[in-house]
């Protein structure tokens, strides 16, 4: 003989009916403040240690900034000259053109050279 069903079970048929049809999933979305899904994630901290979280978006590290006012003279400028924008050389290159239209004269049908 099968047991009777328990408490739980009765109340989790009560409140988790079958939809009607498959729009009914569709109408709105979750009303949650907090979702249950979360992602794994780096974080780093500013002393370079690192640690697995769990975060609601997919990213894949965090990492968490500097106190600026706690780090040395040198330090400060160590990270300010880090931040600046990196100068690129300027590449020029003289593109040498080695053709010579008298070389193809032969292959024209007259031979000639139209002006």
């Amino acid at each position: 003989m099968a047991a009777p069903m328990s408490g739980v079970c009765k109340r989790f048929f009560h409140l988790y009916r079958p939809l009607q049809n498959t729009n009914e999933a569709f109408i709105t979305r979750p009303k949650r403040s907090v979702y249950v899904r979360t992602y794994p994630t780096t974080l780093i901290q500013p002393d370079g240690s690192t640690f697995t979280i769990r975060y609601h978006e997919p990213i894949q590290a965090i990492t968490l900034p500097l106190d600026f006012d706690a780090l040395t003279p040198e330090e400060q400028k160590m990270v300010l000259l880090s931040r600046r924008p990196k100068e690129k050389a300027a590449k020029v290159e003289e593109l040498k053109v080695g053709f010579d239209a008298k070389k193809y004269l032969k292959y024209r049908p007259d031979g000639k050279k139209r002006s």
